[in-house]
């Protein structure tokens, strides 16, 4: 058994060292196969790979609602924290609950389609990340608006075109949130002088 060891473990170090090595310029790339195991439904790719087919409209939208739903929460963790005025720390936390339930249902959702979400990042921009007190305030609200207003035509662009119906309500479900949301960030920013 010792003996055997002493041949097999340096294979392989050797083999997982051959994985780890660079490619040679100018080889072709080999397919990445997802591991996926035989009771599981397949699922789309969450993002394309160079060559890959494009795709569905309704991936990419689930892609795009869950990086914008990651985008507010992200944003609106650190307004919570750095908020100068009580008002616009009130307001963050409602945008992390609405966007963390939406985006939950989101995903309960693509889980049911059959298609999987893109991990998005939820890293607030770095000019927000260096804004202080009031300044704050006005670039965060700014960005939640700008925000809200592209989720505002992506949904509306799903619900009115989507492929799939189910997609299609769970997009006409969240227009209303989406538009109150932005309703409440355009009036918060007038009082805060944004």
């Amino acid at each position: 058994m010792l003996g055997s060891l002493r041949v097999v473990l340096p294979l392989m170090i050797v083999l997982a060292l051959a994985a780890c090595a660079p490619m040679p310029p100018g080889a072709p790339t080999p397919p990445i196969t997802p591991v996926v195991p035989e009771t599981a439904a397949p699922t789309a790719p969450a993002t394309a790979r160079p060559g890959a087919p494009a795709l569905s409209a309704d991936q990419q939208f689930i892609n795009q609602a869950a990086g914008m739903n990651a985008s507010q929460i992200g944003m609106g963790r650190l307004a919570d924290g750095k908020g100068a005025e009580k008002a616009v720390r009130r307001f963050a936390r409602g945008m992390v609950t609405d966007h963390t339930e939406e985006d939950r249902r989101l995903g309960l959702l693509a889980k049911r389609l059959h298609m999987a979400v893109a991990p998005p990042g939820d890293e607030p921009p770095p000019e927000l990340i260096i804004a202080r007190g009031p300044d704050f305030d006005k670039k965060y609200l700014a960005l939640v608006i700008a925000g809200h207003q592209g989720m505002i035509a992506s949904f509306e662009g799903e619900a009115n075109s989507g492929q799939d119906t189910r997609l299609k309500h769970y997009a006409m479900s969240v227009l209303p949130i989406l538009r109150n949301d932005l309703h409440e960030a355009q009036t918060l920013a007038q009082r805060v002088g944004g």
